[in-house]
């Protein structure tokens, strides 16, 4: 699957719901100018602030974690099969939280992070094939 890239996402999203860049700028109450949305939509913007990731949400229309997610370059699947899991639940329900509890639960997360590759080097060195998952 070939990821989508942040412009191409600004882009679709105005051409999904019939905005003009001046449109973002007015949705956003000032937020953010019609010419930086130009300039995102033409590829030019690499180092996006948090606000103006904001303030582009509101005047899309989307939520931030739509934009930020895209904006970090993270395809998340479309599958059915990952939207039943009990990883999205987790996903939501972390980006809740406050940011000192997401550093405290980022240093869990890394542990399961290793423990799941140490697993998965296990299991590829002996062959090993679940078809349970």
């Amino acid at each position: 699957m070939s990821r989508e890239g942040f412009d191409k996402y600004v882009i679709r999203i105005l051409k999904d719901k019939g905005l003009t860049p001046t449109d973002v700028e007015r949705r956003s109450a000032g937020g953010i100018s019609d010419s930086y949305v130009a300039l995102i939509t033409a590829g030019k913007v690499k180092n996006i602030s948090v606000d103006k990731l904001k303030a582009l949400a509101r005047g899309l229309g989307v939520s931030e974690d739509e934009v930020f997610t895209s904006a970090c370059g993270v395809t998340i699947p479309k599958n059915e099969e990952f939207h039943e899991s009990e990883f999205v639940g987790l996903f939501y329900k972390y980006s809740r939280l406050a940011d000192v509890d997401k550093r405290e639960v980022r240093a869990i997360l890394e542990i399961v992070d290793r423990e799941i590759d140490r697993r998965l080097v296990k299991n590829d060195t002996i062959g090993v094939i679940d078809t349970n998952t």
